[in-house]
This record gives structure tokens, C-alpha cells and sequence, in this order.
């Protein structure tokens, strides 16, 4: 549901990359970031190009790297 939401430009998703490779190929859908969580899961946050200037995708990317990178840390305390 989240991916068919970020296809209609409606929101932003959070999925594991291999399975959208089709639309991040083709740029249906794109990667903000390259930051990856390494914590034996994978996921991206990915959305329409259009969205890529969006002031609230980036505020929604910066919260989700933020906690992504508190719990990094947290994990190796």
C-alpha cells in the first residue's frame, strides 16, 4: 500500500530496495539518500521524482536518518 501511495505521488515509503528495482530503475520512484541501515534489515525510503524538492519529504527524510542514526548508536553502546 505504502509503495502505490509513493507510484501516485501521494507519500513516501519505506521498503527493502531489491523488490522496487524496476522502479528505481526507471525512475518512477528514487533513493533521497544512500544512507543504509545496517542492522541486518534494509530498507529505503523512496518517493516520485517530483517529490525530490519537497519541503515536507525532506523534513520526513531527516527524521527517519535522525532516529536511524540514534538507534546506530544506541546498538553499539
Amino acid at each position: 500500500m505504502d509503495v502505490a501511495l509513493a507510484l501516485q505521488g501521494e507519500g513516501v515509503a519505506m521498503v527493502v530496495p531489491t523488490f522496487f528495482q524496476d522502479e528505481l530503475t526507471s525512475g518512477r520512484l528514487i533513493r533521497p539518500f544512500e544512507h543504509v541501515v545496517r542492522d541486518g534489515r534494509s530498507y529505503s525510503l523512496i518517493y516520485p521524482k517530483a517529490r525530490s524538492k519537497s519541503k515536507k519529504v525532506r523534513i520526513f527524510r531527516d527524521w527517519v536518518i535522525g532516529e536511524a542514526n540514534a538507534i546506530h548508536r544506541s546498538s553499539r553502546a
